[in-house]
């Protein structure tokens, strides 16, 4: 997925219509970790919110395997740690985010919890705590996904404010 919002961020820079020296990116879950990984080295990334963030990639499947009941099953979780091992045996050496979030010097940052995802809620507080400055946290009752609709417009008002506050003014002449 970094890989992906990297190519996407390359191919927004050669557009007239956009500042290709200040993006603000948003991600969830996974989709924040492939934020906080891209953003830690562009620095056209000026500011980021990351909602529930997975520390490290392999807690996904772990995570995934208790919420679904499997992970009570013997051998599933071991099953899991190797089959994401091989799938992503060229990533085995990237550390989790926790070191390296430090990267993130004068990026705003906006860590959102939702209470309702115990697991990422942890990781996404403990990444906040690590993070330097300038940093902001919010928590949620639900995740994005469960929200109501009346919710989401709210949850999505704040993030386009954030973006708003904290994104530099227009550095093209």
């Amino acid at each position: 997925e970094a890989r992906e919002l990297l190519a996407v961020l390359n191919g927004l820079a050669k557009r007239d219509d956009i500042d290709p020296k200040r993006f603000g990116i948003w991600g969830t879950d996974l989709g924040a970790y492939a934020a906080v990984s891209v953003a830690e080295n562009d620095p056209r990334i000026r500011a980021l919110v990351v909602a529930s963030v997975y520390n490290d990639p392999r807690e996904m499947l772990l995570i995934q395997a208790n919420q679904s009941g499997l992970g009570v099953i013997p051998l599933v979780k071991p099953l899991c740690r190797l089959e994401f091992y091989l799938l992503n045996y060229q990533n085995r050496f990237v550390p989790p985010l926790s070191a390296r979030i430090s990267r993130l010097q004068d990026d705003a940052k906006l860590f959102i919890e939702s209470i309702d995802a115990p697991e990422l809620s942890a990781s996404t507080r403990k990444l906040f705590q690590l993070a330097p400055p300038p940093k902001f946290e919010r928590s949620d009752r639900s995740s994005y996904v469960k929200m109501t609709d009346e919710d989401k417009r709210g949850y999505e008002s704040d993030i386009v404010n954030f973006f708003l506050r904290n994104l530099p003014e227009n550095d093209l002449p």
